[in-house]
């Protein structure tokens, strides 16, 4: 059976898991993977601060970038041809 492709950043986060999991407990790739997807799925949701620093990093003002913000986290999470 084929192994479906991982979004770049699911695997970024994953290997990044598998690095710090002690030697010897046995996670697997596909472990780490669900991990990796359910930590990223959970930052969708920006706080606050996040919100308005990166409006100020973007305009150099007070602005909700929620909606960017969430189509990032989004593209982080799905496969793009």
């Amino acid at each position: 059976m084929a192994e479906t492709e991982v979004p770049e950043m699911i695997e970024k986060v994953a290997i990044a898991i598998l690095k710090k999991v002690p030697f010897g407990y046995g996670m697997t790739k596909s472990e780490a993977d669900e991990y990796a997807r359910a930590a990223i799925a959970e930052m969708r949701q920006p706080t606050e601060q996040m919100v308005w620093d990166g409006g100020t990093a973007l305009h150099d003002e007070k602005e909700d970038t929620t909606g960017v913000w969430k189509a990032m986290i989004d593209a982080a999470l799905n496969s793009r041809p």
